[in-house]
């Protein structure tokens, strides 16, 4: 019989191991008008009930942006659910989407997706004398 699994030492069984999968990736920011749905799994576990207790939030954030935009958030295990929704912003730039879970001891754990921006061919104009 092996042993049995357990949390660090230095955690005192109060150790979490969780999960986050977006299925459905961007590969550009939405557009300005239109909204873009993000499915995914959200998942923690722990030996500990207290920290099992979790919350979870979805944010985008650019750079040079006073504080992210809160896409979507919910409590406990969820599974290829819709996680948020984001709305139109500027496709010039590039976006970090940032899963944030936050265990039931307080602890934030962190997952980070870079979404590039969506660039657009330029056009040229040439001077006729």
């Amino acid at each position: 019989m092996g042993q049995p699994a357990s949390s660090t030492a230095r955690l005192a069984g109060r150790g979490v191991l969780a999960g986050v999968f977006l299925s459905n990736p961007p590969a550009h920011p939405p557009a300005v008008g239109t909204e873009r749905p993000l499915y995914g799994t959200v998942v923690l576990h722990s030996l500990d009930p207290v920290a099992a207790a979790f919350a979870w939030r979805l944010k985008a954030q650019a750079p040079g942006m006073s504080a992210p935009q809160l896409l979507g958030q919910g409590q406990g295990n969820v599974q290829n659910s819709l996680l948020g929704i984001w709305t139109g912003v500027d496709t010039r730039a590039e976006y970090e989407l940032r899963i944030v879970v936050t265990d039931g001891l307080g602890r934030d754990l962190t997952a980070r997706l870079t979404v590039p921006s969506l660039h657009l061919p330029r056009r040229h104009l040439s001077r006729v004398p």
